[in-house]
């Protein structure tokens, strides 16, 4: 390969001859010889683990405690209705 003449074709068939060779080494010596192609990356979701910290940091990020958010609202006072305007059991105004 080091005598090459020096025109087109010459050269062409020199550089494809090293191109089979370098080929035909690779695959009887993939070790030394064959090309890097990498790692291959995996991502494997686990959406139930997911589900179970979205779930802890909303407990976590609550401000009141669950005893508190589970209770009844607070019926209104009497005193709250000052005027003598009348009104239904649960407050409402008639009318």
């Amino acid at each position: 390969m080091k005598n090459v003449k020096e025109n087109r074709d010459a050269i062409a068939k020199v550089r494809e001859q090293a191109s089979h060779a370098r080929w035909e080494a690779s695959k009887w010596d993939r070790e030394l010889f064959g090309e890097d192609k990498g790692d291959v990356n995996v991502n494997v979701f686990n959406f139930a683990q997911m589900h179970i910290e979205a779930l802890r940091h909303r407990m976590v990020e609550s401000t009141q405690p669950l005893g508190q958010l589970l209770e009844p609202p607070e019926e209104p006072l009497e005193s709250d209705f000052a005027d003598d305007t009348p009104r239904e059991e649960g407050g409402t105004p008639i009318g």
